[in-house]
């Protein structure tokens, strides 16, 4: 009788096959087939069936045992629902299904998804759907439907990269009527826009961190109707064909913060501010951040920061602080019928002189207007700061403590309601030779000036400006009363 080690070896092994065992009992060798040894394996050796039969136990004190079914059931992926990811398959129903499953976290590995069918993908409340970062591509070819939709309370959308067919109609991700939402790390591509806020019902409690918008047709981030709203660390680039697109367009909204982001190369403006429809904003502030090269169009709501709202609308406690407003094509910074503005340490410049303005302060309707300019430096404009007031009451609107150089003009203020206008005595001016350093009335607050040359400052009471008259070459004193004294003939 052979030796087993001289058998020869077969190729698959099926149920009705025979294994020789070794009776102990008499010393004989016997036969046993597979399903027979399966059968007995099962009876006796207390084998797992599935993974509902294998426990799972966390590191750590305290930890309890779990099965494992229990354990990978706590992610789910969507490729557990057949999603392909090769961008060729459409996965739009894989995608949904795991969304569905009601698992807590929905997991899209690395891999283009392609959005072949045209439906919203519905996030349920409660669900945070997390990608691979860039390398986690949801793609939409064509269609009008949005990529992602959400209506319900605590959602979180992360670390993916969406890309639209190029139209008006796709966006990436649209919240409506939602609190407790968030969206993090996310890259949005030629989409309307990349989120949206408050589509038509009111969202609260919203963060909006990380998201890079490039060559959207529409908006980059757009906050429609929110509040409790932060919008942190984004980048808009290209966005837009026309003037009403913006990198970043906060609507009907109150406590706002736009914190440390980023506006360039935008059709309209970099930040823009506009509520309508009898709303009455409150509370926004814009802390940090660069608004360059906007203004691509040609329209008034150009510009880096342009703040405005409608004839039935209002804005009050509006806070700009360290921001950077550069090359704009128009407006640096624009508030317009702002009730309470303050402004600080901001730096702009590179308008075209003559023709814009670096801060623009406009109140063209009734009510009570405050505003205070302070530790700014604002250069290479047509106005270094302007003052517009043709209605309304003027509380009092405070310059000072800015460095104001270079520009056509260096603080202009013009119009009928002029009252409580304070330059104060801490401004520093320097080279603003077209039109002057001060042009216009203001109510000064007991200072001496040393003009660059010009034909005459502004008047401003209380404030001695002592300057070269171009006409005759003469050096001059002008008073806060408007007279002019000569102090030293040209010979």
């Amino acid at each position: 009788m052979p030796q087993i080690i001289n058998l020869s070896p077969i190729g698959e092994v099926l149920p009705g096959d025979n294994l020789p065992i070794f009776d102990e009992s008499n010393g004989d060798t016997r036969r046993v087939s597979v399903d027979q040894l399966e059968t007995y394996m099962q009876n006796n050796l207390d084998m797992p069936d599935n993974s509902d039969e294998v426990s799972f136990l966390q590191a750590g004190t305290g930890a309890v045992t779990r099965t494992v079914q229990s354990k990978l059931r706590d992610v789910v992926s969507v490729k557990d629902f057949g999603a392909v990811g090769d961008g060729v398959a459409d996965d739009t129903a894989a995608v949904q299904a795991a969304l569905n499953s009601g698992a807590a976290s929905v997991y899209v590995p690395a891999g283009i998804y392609l959005m072949g069918t045209d439906s919203a993908l519905t996030v349920p409340a409660g669900t945070t759907v997390r990608g691979d970062g860039p390398n986690t591509i949801l793609l939409k070819t064509s269609g009008t439907a949005d990529v992602f939709s959400a209506t319900g309370n605590n959602v979180t959308i992360e670390s993916l990269r969406i890309e639209g067919p190029d139209n008006t109609s796709v966006d990436g991700i649209v919240f409506n009527n939602c609190s407790r939402v968030r969206v993090r790390h996310v890259q949005g591509y030629r989409l309307a826009s990349t989120v949206t806020v408050g589509l038509s019902i009111n969202c609260d409690d919203v963060l909006i961190q990380d998201v890079f918008s490039d060559d959207n047709t529409q908006q980059g981030v757009h906050l429609n109707k929110a509040t409790r709203a932060v919008v942190r660390d984004c980048y808009s680039t290209g966005i837009g064909s026309s003037s009403l697109h913006h990198g970043f367009y906060i609507g009907n909204c109150t406590d706002i913060e736009i914190a440390n982001c980023r506006a360039e190369g935008c059709y309209g403006a970099g930040l823009h501010f506009y509520p309508q429809s009898s709303f009455n904003a409150a509370r926004l502030s814009v802390l940090g951040g660069q608004y360059q090269g906007n203004g691509v169009s040609a329209s008034s709501l150009r510009g880096g920061v342009v703040i405005g709202c409608d004839a039935t609308s209002s804005i009050s406690d509006m806070l700009l602080v360290g921001v950077q407003a550069r090359n704009n094509n128009g407006y640096n910074i624009c508030t317009s019928c702002v009730s309470t503005l303050d402004i600080r340490d901001c730096v702009i410049n590179g308008n075209a002189k003559a023709t814009a303005n670096g801060i623009y302060w406009e109140v063209t309707r009734a009510g009570n207007y405050s505003a205070s300019i302070v530790g700014c430096r604002t250069y290479s404009n047509g106005s270094g700061i302007r003052l517009v007031a043709t209605a309304g009451t003027v509380d009092e609107v405070w310059v000072d403590e800015n460095l104001i150089h270079d520009n056509d003009a260096g603080i202009y203020a013009t119009g009928a309601v002029m009252s409580n206008f304070y330059i104060g005595s801490n401004n520093v001016f320097r080279g603003n030779t077209t039109s002057g350093n001060l042009v216009g009335t203001f109510e000064g607050m007991g200072a001496i000036n040393l003009a660059d040359g010009m034909t005459a400052p502004g008047t401003v009471a209380g404030m001695a400006q002592i300057y070269v008259d171009t006409a005759d070459g003469d050096l001059k004193v002008k008073f806060g009363d408007g007279t002019v004294k000569t102090i030293v003939v040209d010979t």
